[in-house]
């Protein structure tokens, strides 16, 4: 970053179209940092269009708009789709790179895609990129993803007047050898007996459509309370529970509609940005195809494509969250600023007094975006060295110190209830007054936060926890089930709640039968969200009480699936441990019958 700042930047880097777009996307962002609840999770999530804003705008412009940036930028997702190939080799499943969504990763394949016909010049390696890209979009199964492609691949033919024979004749060998490895790959994955094919959309409502649909019809409902100014970047998370009603499939992190998003969480300031790109790249469209720019042929048979790309990297974020991964947001800056560039419209002249301020004062905020975002990790990593091994009377002092400095953040004070819990209130080596005033302590600041974050699981089931640490008597432990049942009406995957509630299941049939048909109802749908932790603890404990209610055929469907959950993905035992998930899905209606 500081190699950056120390080359000499052309002041004329940005054009009044990016001015447009930057100034007021920095607006917003500093709008939702100040009036988020959670600021230090907003500042997460900001630092997102922050780093994408910053990385598009700070290289020098010889090698922003040069060919080496895109080579480059091909070479990374390169990378990322061999070792991709290499684990749909040991075990095929829809893969994915730098840790994101296979629908999201697709959307980078496509434009590795474009990018390579556009911009690699060799024909060997061209067409080398190409197949593997091509077999990567195959591989990550994302109807979106391939949609996209395909209609991308469509536009350019129909587009053909104005590109050269060159670039069409790469897409439509681009698009020939994607369906010859997509067909390729459904039949090797056939071959193999893997339940690759992705479940066909008979209607509107059905298959992961359906689940948007209804994600969408629950967001809607957030939109009123928070139009103008959203409620803070990253929040949607702990605002969707509370408008939660038929959708349990997904953990409810995104909209899987970054407008939709970005109008919940920026409000209509947030949403007329992007809007606002959308508008352009539209303009810019027309303009290269209707009103013919004045630029050389060459130029346009690259722009054109480019802004077909732009434009579906727009449509997918309708279905998906573009913005909001790195990797995607970055490309489709870089994209845009290319093509405006290249469009040669009149730049805005930056005294170089400014830019000078401008860049010390980029390198200051990342470096402060940085200390903000790590600072739970460095306290937990801080929390998890010898500190717990003995009683510290000065851990005491740590409250004090939170409320003078007035760092009431979420983050940090459910990792410290939590810690307070797991090594001082259940240490028996430590005196019980001091337990007991931790125990105090810790339980009115779940109290503190409960009023901030009223319907956060996490929140109501450490109530729980302390409610039933501090005194297990019927009353307490009523307030508890109480407690518990709001948690699995707004997660009803929510594991950690059912194991409070199991430690205080008694003997009784009919209340190991209400405990364990609770459970049965998720476990065909949240299990698949599991940790390997989580998904053992549950098939183990259901099997064990279906055992004592004498329910052999279920309990053996349990057994299966706690022996093959974790090898859930692996081609060789995938099929055993669907096999017995359906069987437990199927006999959900009737489990009151079952004994």
């Amino acid at each position: 970053m500081f190699s950056l700042i120390n080359k000499k930047i052309k002041p004329s880097i940005l054009n009044k179209n990016a001015l447009f777009f930057y100034i007021p996307l920095f607006i917003s962002l500093l709008i939702s940092i100040s009036i988020s609840k959670v600021p230090d999770q907003t500042i997460i999530y900001s630092s997102i269009f922050i780093i994408a804003a910053i990385f598009s705008t700070t290289f020098i412009k010889e090698f922003l708009f040069g060919p080496k940036a895109w080579i480059l930028t091909i070479l990374a997702i390169a990378i990322s789709a061999i070792y991709s190939n290499y684990k749909f080799i040991a075990f095929p499943h829809r893969v994915s790179g730098f840790q994101l969504d296979p629908n999201i990763y697709s959307a980078l394949i496509y434009s590795a895609i474009s990018l390579s016909i556009l911009f690699v010049s060799n024909k060997q390696a061209k067409y080398s990129l190409i197949l593997l890209f091509a077999i990567t979009l195959a591989e990550t199964n994302s109807r979106s993803g391939i949609g996209l492609f395909i209609t991308l691949c469509l536009a350019v033919f129909i587009l053909k007047r104005h590109l050269t024979k060159q670039t069409i004749k790469y897409f439509f060998h681009s698009f020939l050898i994607f369906i010859s490895v997509y067909i390729c790959i459904q039949f090797y994955t056939s071959y193999l007996s893997v339940n690759f094919t992705r479940e066909s959309i008979t209607s509107i409502n059905d298959g992961s459509l359906g689940i948007r649909l209804l994600i969408w019809s629950d967001a809607l409902k957030l939109i009123p309370e928070h139009i103008f100014f959203g409620s803070g970047y990253g929040l949607f998370f702990s605002l969707y529970p509370s408008v939660r009603s038929q959708e349990f499939s997904t953990e409810g992190s995104f909209v899987h509609n970054d407008y939709l998003q970005v109008l919940i969480e920026g409000g209509l300031v947030g949403l007329s940005i992007w809007v606002f790109l959308g508008l352009r790249c539209s303009f810019i469209l027309y303009s290269l195809v209707v009103k013919k720019e004045d630029i050389n042929k060459r130029e346009n048979t690259i722009l054109i494509p480019l802004t077909l790309l732009l434009i579906s990297l727009l449509i997918h974020s309708f279905f998906n969250f573009i913005f909001y991964a790195l990797p995607t947001c970055i490309i489709t800056l870089l994209i845009w600023l290319f093509i405006e560039q290249k469009l040669n419209h009149k730049e805005i002249t930056i005294h170089k007094h400014i830019m000078k301020y401008t860049k010390w004062s980029t390198a200051i905020t990342l470096i402060i975006i940085n200390i903000i975002i790590s600072q739970v990790a460095i306290l937990e990593s801080k929390f998890k060295g010898n500190i717990f091994d003995k009683y510290k009377p000065s851990f005491l002092t740590i409250y004090q110190l939170l409320r003078t400095f007035n760092l009431d953040s979420y983050s940090i004070n459910m990792f410290l209830v939590k810690q307070n819990y797991y090594h001082f209130i259940t240490n028996k080596q430590i005196p019980k007054d001091v337990r007991k005033q931790l125990l105090n302590q810790s339980y009115n600041i779940l109290l503190d936060l409960k009023n901030s974050y009223p319907r956060y699981p996490d929140i109501l089931t450490w109530q729980a926890i302390y409610l039933l640490t501090k005194d297990r008597g019927l009353k307490n432990q009523a307030i508890a089930r109480d407690l518990l049942k709001q948690v699995h009406q707004i997660h009803p995957g929510y594991i950690n709640a059912y194991k409070v509630e199991f430690s205080i299941v008694k003997g009784s049939i009919e209340e190991r039968l209400a405990f364990f048909c609770s459970m049965h109802n998720i476990s065909y749908t949240w299990t698949n969200l599991m940790s390997l932790e989580e998904g053992l603890w549950f098939f183990e404990t259901q099997k064990k009480i279906s055992q004592s209610l004498n329910m052999p055929v279920l309990s053996q469907a349990y057994q299966t699936a706690y022996e093959f959950f974790p090898l859930k993905y692996n081609f060789l035992y995938s099929n055993k441990y669907w096999q017995a998930i359906s069987l437990l899905e199927k006999s959900k209606s009737n489990c009151f019958e079952q004994i």
